[in-house]
């Protein structure tokens, strides 16, 4: 789930929060967000990417990649934004997939 939680200027901050809906524990996550208004990923934390613009292929960290059924992690990004700043669409997919 994907949230704004502070803008300014030519910028924002973003967090998604990952949950496990599975019934094991995952090997890891994988997070694809697709800015609709040509946002730019400009730092992030708690996970990483090698894209260099939307959309941004997104995956876990060594030590978040495997939260147990109905548990949650989260990543933050900073990112640049113009006068139109939408909401990225935000899709997960879990490894193993069940």
């Amino acid at each position: 789930m994907y949230s704004q939680v502070g803008s300014w200027s030519g910028a924002f901050q973003g967090q998604v929060t990952v949950t496990n809906t599975g019934t094991t524990a995952t090997t890891g996550w994988t997070v694809t967000l697709t800015f609709p208004n040509s946002q730019r990923i400009t730092q992030i934390w708690g996970a990483r990417t090698d894209s260099t613009g939307s959309p941004y292929t997104i995956t876990n960290e060594s030590y978040n990649g495997t939260p147990a059924p109905n548990a949650s992690t989260a990543f933050g990004f900073l990112a640049t934004s113009s006068s139109i700043n939408n909401a990225p669409t935000a899709t997960c997919t879990r490894t193993p997939s069940s």
